[in-house]
């Protein structure tokens, strides 16, 4: 079925401490500490939480936010719909990208599939997002933040897994 999380019955977290929402997965191939994740005050609209990441350019591996189980994400018929935008500016950084997974650990991470790049650049403004997900077998989708030009900062909100426009075939008797 459908599922939203707004991040805003999530504890925050902190650098050192990272807090994600429950049924998610948070998934760090790096031993790096300069690259983290976790829920944080201050969402888009002053709502209380937003998961909030911070990725160094210099660092190396996956930085992902995995969603929870789902059926083949939908055989093609649904999208992510999500809020993206972030606290800081002076030359960082904001992208996310969506990648289809069969499973929610490393070796899931090896062989993700990738969707979609969101890149705002270094805007700070909150928009929204679609990212119609692909026919799959795949049971989860992540978000993942990108090597970026300078630090890469991008904060999500209100994440929203539900089915996507329904397309309605035309022929010359219906133009």
């Amino acid at each position: 079925g459908d599922f939203y999380e707004g991040f805003d019955t999530t504890s925050t977290g902190n650098s050192t401490n990272a807090t994600y929402p429950n049924c998610w997965t948070y998934l760090k191939t790096s031993t790096s500490t300069s690259m983290y994740g976790y829920v944080n005050s201050g969402g888009r609209n002053s709502t209380p939480n937003a998961f909030y990441v911070w990725r160094p350019t210099n660092v190396s591996g996956d930085l992902l936010l995995i969603s929870p189980k789902t059926v083949n994400l939908g055989n093609g018929r649904k999208r992510v719909r999500f809020m993206m935008g972030s606290n800081t500016s002076g030359g960082v950084h904001h992208k996310v990208s969506i990648y289809t997974m069969s499973g929610t650990t490393a070796a899931d991470a090896a062989n993700k599939t990738f969707v979609a790049t969101i890149d705002i650049g270094t805007t700070t403004a909150w928009d929204e997002y679609t990212v119609n997900l692909p026919f799959t077998t795949d049971d989860h989708f992540a978000f993942s933040w990108e090597n970026g030009t300078g630090v890469n900062v991008a904060i999500i909100d209100e994440v929203y897994y539900e089915d996507g426009p329904t397309c309605r075939e035309i022929s010359s008797n219906n133009i």
